[in-house]
């Protein structure tokens, strides 16, 4: 497996590197350049750990009111793959930062929801059907078994659903469960797309489908047929 491959889904430990320093005060740029001096990389290792009320006291020294400041300040930040020198796309950063902002710390449920019943879905579940659901059956949908090889190759599991399941967790607590069903005679192939339910809780519903988007085209690099 290509080192490629394997940070293309990391942790959030993973993604946030602490090597990036302004060169004075060996503090990274963000915290650097912050009026506060927030200490961002403290607060996003209890993230990437799950510890939400660690992450929050961290916060809560030096600036009593985070969610105003974090809509009003333009981070000064670098998120990079940890040991590798792949450049992130923007759209995966912008992602990644819209997570850190909004993420509540919500223990997973277990329970599966569709893009239909994330709130604000439903207006656009036609487009995210076009730009998410359909390049999966276009990649997959007359050979769902290998969507599995595929999404392992990007640290995903294989799940019992449909005839070819995965679940990717593309964030620490936001797995992302895909199901292909194979078309016959009669019915042609189907795909879905599921969400834990409490996916708003991480992301947005706009957030959430680029993300899909995100997943397709790194699905879509990784199938055997293409490699």
């Amino acid at each position: 497996m290509s080192q490629r491959n394997k940070t293309n889904f990391s942790s959030l430990a993973e993604i946030y590197s602490d090597s990036f320093t302004d060169g004075r005060s060996m503090r990274p740029p963000c915290q650097a350049a912050c009026p506060i001096h927030q200490d961002v990389r403290r607060y996003i290792s209890f993230i990437a750990q799950g510890e939400f009320d660690q992450a929050l006291k961290v916060i809560r020294e030096t600036n009593p009111l985070p969610f105003i400041c974090g809509m009003v300040c333009v981070p000064h930040c670098e998120i990079s793959l940890k040991e590798s020198e792949e450049q992130i796309p923007t759209r995966d950063k912008v992602l990644i930062l819209h997570y850190l902002s909004l993420a509540k710390g919500t223990p997973l449920t277990g329970k599966l929801i569709t893009y239909k019943q994330v709130p604000g879905g439903t207006p656009y579940f036609a487009r995210f059907s076009q730009l998410a659901v359909e390049p999966l059956l276009s990649h997959f949908g007359d050979n769902p078994e290998l969507l599995i090889p595929a999404a392992q190759r990007l640290g995903a599991k294989k799940t019992t659903r449909g005839d070819a399941a995965v679940v990717i967790n593309a964030f620490s607590r936001v797995p992302v469960t895909i199901v292909l069903q194979a078309g016959d005679e009669e019915f042609p192939p189907t795909a879905s797309i599921m969400f834990d339910s409490t996916i708003p809780d991480y992301l947005p519903s706009e957030d959430i489908r680029i993300l899909c988007e995100i997943i397709d085209w790194k699905l879509s690099r990784s199938a055997p047929n293409r490699a």
